[in-house]
């Protein structure tokens, strides 16, 4: 009995022993757990190597298909008077004699279209085709590549809507807030009816347009709402954007002066990435081919709506 006794001891502290380390096992276990839910997704897609990026590689072919030139650089805007842009203008015909045929007949264009030229080669065949009538509204379509992108470039001085009337000018030099909602509500909802020109017609007609101010915020609330959106204001803050951009929505910002305006302008945010933020600049191509970090954005957002349907 002795015997057996001094056999069983030993037996008990192996089972409490196992006892013992399937309960650290599992206290180690629940630790990861808490930890993973803590941290986040975002960091644990980093861990893995992988890229929080919504539709990144969408948004890089759309844009190579609307590239104008792999060689067109676009510098920051800047602010010229009318002299100063011809002067840019000149300069640039030393590279493209096309220029020259607008300064020749500098007179039939609008100081605000001069100077937007002057801070956008891509615009080139569009002023080459100023003045032109405008067409038919109804007659108006998106491609079937853009309705059914997740978020479409579009642009404001696409020869489609351009020459539109808009404010006190057109589409092309006024427009960037009814292009950047048209993005948006094509992105969304899939439509090809909603195109700048649609939109700026609405705008115009419902008092969204201030003269010399621009496309009043108003339209990015109100005008979604008229057309099925919710949107909510998102501050300016990189995890906000974020979160928003993670559910699924869209963000319209309206920039202050800087790396895409001189004064006021909408851009949409479409995504982000590792490098930074996938942006839509309905006013230059070049701009959208790039991503920018929450550092290089964040002084000069003025405001941000996250747009839902």
């Amino acid at each position: 009995m002795n015997m057996n006794r001094a056999y069983r001891r030993p037996g008990r502290a192996r089972v409490r022993r196992k006892r013992l380390k399937r309960l650290c096992l599992c206290l180690f276990v629940i630790l990861i757990l808490v930890l993973i839910l803590c941290v986040g997704k975002r960091v644990i897609l980093a861990l893995a190597g992988a890229v929080t990026d919504r539709g990144g590689a969408e948004f890089s072919q759309e844009r190579n298909l609307n590239a104008v030139s792999p060689d067109v650089k676009v510098a920051s805007p800047v602010r010229y008077s009318r002299e100063d842009a011809a002067a840019q203008l000149e300069t640039m015909s030393n590279q493209d004699r096309r220029y020259a045929q607008i300064i020749e007949n500098a007179a039939v264009y609008p100081d605000s279209l001069l100077k937007d030229l002057a801070n956008n080669p891509e615009m080139l065949e569009f002023v080459l085709g100023y003045p032109k009538d405008p067409v038919s509204l109804d007659s108006i379509l998106l491609t079937d590549t853009e309705r059914d992108s997740s978020c479409p470039l579009l642009l404001q001085w696409d020869q489609r809507w351009g020459y539109q009337p808009y404010g006190e000018d057109n589409i092309a030099i006024s427009g960037c807030g009814p292009t950047a909602l048209s993005m948006v509500i094509t992105g969304l909802t899939h439509s090809r009816e909603i195109t700048p020109a649609q939109v700026a017609e609405y705008s115009s007609a419902n008092d969204y347009y201030q003269e010399g101010a621009g496309t009043k915020w108003a339209l990015m609330t109100e005008g979604a709402a008229h057309y099925g959106l919710t949107a909510e204001e998102v501050v300016n803050d990189e995890n906000a954007m974020k979160d928003a951009l993670d559910r699924g929505a869209l963000i319209i910002c309206s920039v202050s002066e800087g790396d895409f305006t001189t004064s006021g302008h909408f851009i949409v945010i479409c995504g982000y990435g590792k490098s930074g933020f996938w942006i839509n600049d309905p006013f230059c191509i070049y701009r959208s081919e790039q991503s920018w970090t929450f550092q290089q954005l964040t002084t000069q957002i003025a405001g941000m709506w996250a747009m839902s349907v």
